[in-house]
């Protein structure tokens, strides 16, 4: 005789619910010949402020949609300077990440030593200034310029680059600065013959930024000479001004960015070439060049040359900056082009701020100045260093991951982000998402940056358990010699559910019966292997089954992997079963108490599991109708912990001195709910065709008290000829 099914198992998810409560999404059931597997989710590969941690090909659309309204905007769309660094990236990359709210530069402090700046100019309005003076400084305005001296404020125009608004006016050249909700504290200081003086005060300049938490300090201002032309170094640049830069005193230093300055040498200033005759500069010193559009250098750009392992490229010849000054003795507020270097390096400045801003302020100002480096572009003209430096700016590529993201560990141990995953067993239900709610986790790319996640996105919870009403019988049945035991579809209410398929060996003696039992492999399942032993009464129809199993490489159906650790557990577990027939019922009734007792076998970030109380019960009643035909009715609880906790260490973030921060979390694992499945049954037969018809109602469905109640039903036909 062979069968053959006329229709496959058809599941039907209905949702039956009092209260609109979100739960989770059931899972299809699959073909019963098939062993099921958990449904793929959405790949977690980059934490997001407002959607959550997505997929990277979600990200990018998202990324997309930001910049085609970047693109909309005729303050950024008309100039090159910005798609040619990927400024919109960057900014789209930390509203992302940091939330859609959150402004370019927003929390950011940049120092610069200038002229003054004209904050009445309406490119600068609502701009966040603070201004210091020095020597005979004074405030500027449109009307305060000396002709005789500089006709036009130097630093309106430097700090445009970085703060100007995008809203001066609706011409050709109106635009946006890089870093516009930075706040800029602007030094001012005096500058007879359009030369600034400020080596009396640079030290005062430098206390005050490392007091106020400035980490960047722009000085759009170089030498008027050669570095490769050889001079007393005493002669350029005065010595209070480097023992100053060197920030002796100070462990994370300030960065400086100065220009290389405007007279089309091969080689840059002295002052921008400082690191090559003081190295202690070196790690926290920037020079910068201005390039064309097309990427040549500009016409009076210097070239990195000597300075080439502290200089970079910005794209700011041509580029727009406010103007205020005099012409013809008019006062005149508006937007004139860049030609020098005052420009890129305000550009090199502002970008340092994004990259700031991006990581919360935890990377060091060596880090900074390494990553704006390492991730600059480098090919076709840019490949040459003594032109470029390190290459043009790539503020897409500085704030986005740098190779793969790792998770720390106690020590100096990772592990690869992708490799990390927790596959809750339902017996978990939400606990881990009600104790850990919240909380994230920090996340490293190759040069030491912290990407957030939030926690949940390292474990996922299975989805609806499988009521064992649906469960189909396996290949033979309890209590034969050689008894296979089919997980396939999870849905026995015992212990034994924790694995797949199971090979049992059973050797009765009298009343008592002794039973060893391995289960098979099976990819992504657990192994298991353990041994129980029965007793029937002689008085009443009830067994009692005392046994032990062990789970190799999880606890209760929950597999760590990656940054998670090892574990290994040890399962006692107490077995009550009952069988009556009365009045052509034959009742059954299971219960199932377990003490586990999990065991930490490799590093990672759980620190301690304590020992869990469990439970399971099924209790049914099976008659036989006219002929053929069988109705079961059940109520029944697939495994569930009753009482337990678990301690985590996580590592939460980076101090600027590269030591990662770990947080000791103390969860419990108790779910908030608890699954109870009322079933119903039929089986029976018409000639040649067998029928199975199933029904279960599943109340808190995966323990979940907020979850909405669930309604499955399964058909299935078969023919035999």
């Amino acid at each position: 005789m062979y069968k053959i099914y006329l229709l496959p198992v058809t599941i039907i998810l209905l949702t039956a619910c009092n209260d609109p409560r979100p739960g989770p999404e059931p899972d299809p059931m699959p073909d019963p010949v098939t062993p099921p597997t958990d449904p793929d989710p959405t790949p977690c590969e980059i934490d997001t402020a407002d959607y959550g941690c997505i997929s990277l090909e979600r990200f990018n659309a998202l990324k997309g949609e930001l910049l085609a309204e970047y693109e909309a905007d005729p303050a950024y769309n008309r100039h090159f300077y910005g798609r040619e660094t990927g400024l919109a990236e960057a900014w789209s990359n930390i509203r992302l990440v940091r939330g859609d709210d959150t402004r370019p530069g927003a929390g950011v402090k940049i120092g610069m030593i200038d002229d003054g700046i004209d904050l009445t100019h309406p490119g600068l309005a609502g701009a966040n200034v603070i201004e210091r003076f020095y020597g005979d400084a004074t405030k500027e305005s449109s009307t305060s310029y000396d002709p005789d001296i500089l006709p036009f404020s130097h630093g309106t125009a430097v700090v445009s680059t970085i703060l100007a608004n995008g809203q001066f006016t609706d011409n050709y050249y109106n635009f946006h600065g890089n870093a516009p909700a930075a706040q800029v504290n602007i030094f001012t200081v005096p500058i007879p013959n359009g030369v600034p003086k400020f080596h009396n005060e640079i030290s005062d300049i430098i206390k005050i930024a490392h007091t106020e938490d400035i980490r960047i300090l722009n000085i759009s201002i170089s030498s008027l000479d050669r570095a490769d032309e050889p001079k007393p170094l005493n002669t350029v640049i005065q010595s209070s001004k480097i023992e100053a830069y060197k920030q002796t005193d100070y462990e994370d230093k300030i960065i400086i960015v100065t220009g290389a300055g405007n007279d089309s040498y091969p080689h840059p200033s002295t002052s921008a070439a400082l690191p090559h005759f003081v190295p202690e500069l070196t790690g926290h010193y920037v020079a910068a060049v201005a390039t064309h559009e097309d990427g040549t250098i500009g016409n009076l750009s210097n070239h990195c040359g000597l300075a080439a392992e502290w200089c970079i490229a910005a794209p700011t010849d041509g580029k727009p900056i406010l103007y205020s000054g005099l012409e013809d003795g008019e006062t005149v507020q508006s937007i004139y082009i860049s030609r020098g270097t005052s420009t890129s390096t305000a550009y090199i400045s502002g970008s340092l701020a994004l990259i700031q801003q991006m990581f919360r302020d935890q990377l060091s100002s060596q880090e900074l100045v390494e990553r704006l480096f390492a991730t600059a572009d480098k090919t076709g003209l840019f490949a040459d260093s003594a032109i470029y430096g390190q290459g043009l700016v790539d503020l897409d590529a500085a704030t986005s991951p740098v190779g793969d993201l790792r998770v720390a560990l106690t020590g100096t141990a990772s592990a690869l982000l992708n490799d990390t995953q927790a596959n809750l067993g339902p017996a978990f239900g939400d606990s881990l998402s009600q104790g850990l709610a919240g909380q994230e986790v920090a996340t490293f790319d190759n040069l030491n940056a912290p990407f957030f996640l939030s926690l949940s996105t390292l474990y996922r919870t299975r989805a609806l358990s499988t009521p064992a009403a649906l469960y189909r019988p396996g290949f033979t049945g309890p209590g034969a010699p050689v008894e296979f035991i089919d997980n396939g579809l999870g849905g026995h209410s015992t212990h034994l559910s924790l694995a797949g398929n199971i090979i049992a060996v059973n050797v009765p003696h009298k009343r008592f019966s002794l039973r060893t039992y391995a289960s098979l492999t099976q990819p992504d399942k657990p192994s298991i292997a353990g041994a129980d032993l029965a007793w029937k009464t002689p008085f009443i129809p009830l067994s009692l089954r005392v046994g032990s199993l062990f789970e190799q490489g999880s606890v209760l159906g929950t597999r760590p992997y990656g940054a998670w650790g090892d574990v290994n557990t040890a399962i006692n577990y107490l077995s009550l079963t009952g069988h009556v027939t009365r009045h052509g019922w034959s009742l059954n009734a299971d219960l199932q108490l377990g003490y586990a007792v999990p065991s930490l076998q490799s590093a990672g970030m759980i620190d301690r599991i304590s020992p869990l109380v469990t439970s399971t019960f099924d209790i049914s009643a099976t008659r036989q109708l006219a002929g053929k035909h069988h109705i079961r009715l059940s109520v029944s609880q697939p495994l569930r912990i009753e009482s337990g906790n678990a301690t985590l260490t996580v590592p939460t973030g980076r101090r600027k001195n590269g030591t990662v921060m770990m947080q000791q979390l103390r969860t419990g694992l108790t779910p908030s709910g608890r699954q109870i499945d009322l079933a119903t049954r039929l089986r029976g037969a018409f000639r040649r065709i067998d029928y199975d018809l199933a029904a279960a109602y599943s109340l808190n469905p995966v323990h979940q008290s907020t979850a909405q109640n669930e309604l499955r039903v399964q058909f299935s036909l078969q023919a035999s000829y």
